[in-house]
C-alpha cells in the first residue's frame, strides 16, 4: 500500500528491482495498493515514485509460498 499524507496515492509507479535491474513495474490502484505475482525468492528492492512526492525505496525479502505485504 502506498500512502501520502495518510491518503492512498493513486497511480504511483512501483518498480521491483533485482541486481539494479527493473524486473517488474506496475501502478497503484484507487486504494494505493499494488500486486506483483510470481516473484523469485530472495532479496529485492521496491521503488515507488509519483509527482509531488519524494521517491521511496524499500528492501523486501521474498520467501517461497508466502505473500509479502509492503507499506510505503
Amino acid at each position: 500500500t502506498v500512502t501520502g499524507n495518510n491518503e492512498p496515492i493513486i497511480g504511483a509507479l512501483v518498480e521491483l528491482i533485482k541486481n539494479n535491474i527493473v524486473i517488474f513495474s506496475t501502478r497503484t490502484d484507487i486504494f494505493g495498493q499494488f500486486f506483483i505475482d510470481s516473484v523469485a525468492q530472495g532479496s529485492h528492492t521496491i521503488t515507488v515514485s509519483t509527482p509531488n512526492f519524494q521517491a521511496k525505496t524499500q528492501g523486501v525479502i521474498i520467501a517461497p509460498g508466502i505473500t509479502s505485504a509492503v507499506s510505503i
